[in-house]
């Protein structure tokens, strides 16, 4: 009988450069003029990095460290986020991946970007 090992994208991309790639974004978001104004309110933007890399980390497949609950949807709906924003969201996002990241594991995590991306415009109701 064969072993199968696993390889979770967590293991691939590693937490350093997840957090790499979500420092980077949001550099970007924050010199976007579309997206700053709804995070120039963030008052401790490392701790909502961290919160954020272990965010990504966990849904890798990475086992959680000590962080506070995520919810996306509470977070997201007082924005009143529309599809112009999101898709500029993930073209940053996709561009920091890209930046910072060998192309397997940036098209990997992207294709999961993509999809969270897709089911919360759909849970909120994004038009």
């Amino acid at each position: 009988m064969t072993q199968r090992t696993l390889n979770p994208l967590c293991v691939q991309i590693g937490k350093d450069n997840v957090a790499r790639v979500v420092h980077d974004f949001y550099a970007k978001l924050l010199a976007d003029p579309l997206l700053a104004p709804y995070f120039a309110q963030l008052r401790d933007l490392a701790e909502h990095e961290a919160h954020i890399t272990e965010y990504w980390w966990t849904a890798m497949g990475g086992r959680p460290g000590p962080h506070r609950p995520f919810d996306m949807i509470g977070r997201h709906k007082p924005m009143q986020l529309n599809q112009v924003l999101f898709a500029r969201w993930l073209e940053l996002f996709h561009q920091a991946m890209e930046e910072n990241l060998e192309p397997g594991p940036a098209g990997q995590w992207w294709q999961m970007a993509q999809a969270i991306g897709g089911n919360l415009q759909r849970i909120l109701g994004v038009r």
